[in-house]
This record gives structure tokens, sequence and C-alpha cells, in this order.
């Protein structure tokens, strides 16, 4: 049968950058509730619930008010909302912006084992974070695609390249000192352009 745009939303989770939640509501209440609208069976919802809450950490804050939690902890709420419907496909906005080191480091290896059955589009501007997730690269800038490749090819690319073009402005003989300052550039090159009055 067709697949309606209902039926396509629900194959879909979606992790913005700023996570809209209900602070009044527990952990665990607010979990049951999203699982209700995404139409997970009754059946079911106990036994996924708390493999939700394992997954994500947050097994021990279930029943605590969202508005309570720190930052890191809404964020794995987020996340537990987004993978409480088994979606095919998670979207992840800056899924580690603000989260302290050792939450960074469980939310990248909670995307790594979701990767292993899930496809994941993820949104960063943290590159270390792309080489470590990420098997395909699309760079894009202001809004048209520029590269498309895996990280070590991109890296190799870069690190290949005779030459760097990049476009500056400000007063030619400061950025001309700071760019001869710059480590691993063996040459330079400049070009002034006088603006248009």
């Amino acid at each position: 049968r067709p697949v309606g745009d209902v039926d396509v939303r629900r194959r879909i989770g979606y992790l913005p950058e700023h996570v809209a939640l209900y602070p009044e509501l527990r952990v665990e209440e607010y979990l049951r509730y999203r699982a209700t609208i995404k139409g997970v069976p009754a059946t079911a919802l106990r036994s996924r619930l708390a493999a939700i809450l394992e997954r994500c950490a947050i097994t021990e804050v279930r029943r605590q008010l969202i508005g309570r939690l720190s930052k890191g902890y809404r964020q794995r709420v987020a996340l537990a909302d987004c993978l409480i419907g088994e979606p095919k496909i998670l979207i992840l906005d800056e899924p580690t912006i603000g989260l302290a080191p050792h939450q960074i480091r469980q939310t990248r290896e909670l995307i790594t084992t979701l990767g292993k059955t899930t496809t994941i589009l993820l949104s960063t501007h943290i590159l270390p974070e792309v080489e470590m997730l990420c098997h395909k690269v699309t760079i894009i800038d202001r809004g048209r695609i520029i590269a498309v490749d895996t990280p070590h090819n991109l890296r190799t690319r870069l690190a290949g390249a005779e030459s760097v073009h990049v476009e500056l402005q400000g007063d030619a003989r400061t950025v001309e000192q700071a760019l001869a300052h710059l480590r691993g550039v063996p040459g330079l090159k400049t070009q002034v352009r006088v603006p248009l009055e």
C-alpha cells in the first residue's frame, strides 16, 4: 500500500538542537505520553519503555520532573523520545552541544550503537565528531553542497591540495603577517582587491 505522510513521520525520529520538553512532567510519564502519540501498542509499552530508559541511561531519573534535570539528562530524554517509536531514520541536530565531556562520550557511544541498525543523519559543526561517527559526509556552505565523500577521502584531498584559496577582509599587511606565521603554510601569494566606490 502507498505510504502516507503520517506513516513517513512515524519512521523518522528527530532531535533538534534546542529541545522542547514538558518540564512539569516526570521522565517516565512524558515518555509514556509520547509513546502513545507515536502509536506504540499498549502490550509493548512497558518493555519498550524499560529498554529505552536503559539504552539512554536515564533509568535513575525516570521519576524526576524534567524541569529539574540537567541539560545532559534533558538531551537524553529527548533522544529517548526519538527512539521510543523505533524509527528507521534518526535526524540529530548538534546532539552533543552543551553537554559535559562524559555525557558527550556516552552520547557518541549511543549514536555509534544506534548506527548499526538505524540510518542516522547527523548535523554538526564539530569535525572530530564527524570523523568519529560518520561514514559519509556532506559539506554545505550557504545552502550549497560543496563536497560529498567519506571523512578519510575528504581529509586526504585537503592534505594533498596544492593550494588553498582564502578570501579575507581587513588590512592587507596585518592579514599577510598573520598568515605567514601559520604552521604548514610553505608559501603565500596575496592579491589585494580594492573595493569599488
